[in-house]
């Protein structure tokens, strides 16, 4: 599957490819993850480091909370139906 496990990193050419979306976005969505694994909490820190708004939607903490623009604990099918 395409998916980082937790003590995975994501692929070079992935984690190159987001840092580059991310350097020309203008805001951040984060749903469905607590941000465990340190290469999607890293995405995450790097969009905050460059002041871009970040909404994150997922049930539970995350390691990025004191990151974001806006929280929303709620179930992704409240976004994503």
């Amino acid at each position: 599957p395409k998916v980082t496990f937790f003590g995975e990193n994501i692929p070079p050419i992935l984690r190159d490819t987001s840092h580059q979306l991310i350097a020309s976005a203008s805001s951040l969505l984060v749903i469905g993850t607590s941000l465990t694994t340190f290469s999607s909490y890293r995405l995450v820190s790097l969009a905050h480091e460059r002041g871009i708004p970040i909404v994150l939607c997922t049930i539970g903490p995350t390691r990025a909370d004191d990151m974001v623009t806006m929280r929303f604990h709620d179930r992704l099918s409240v976004f994503i139906p």
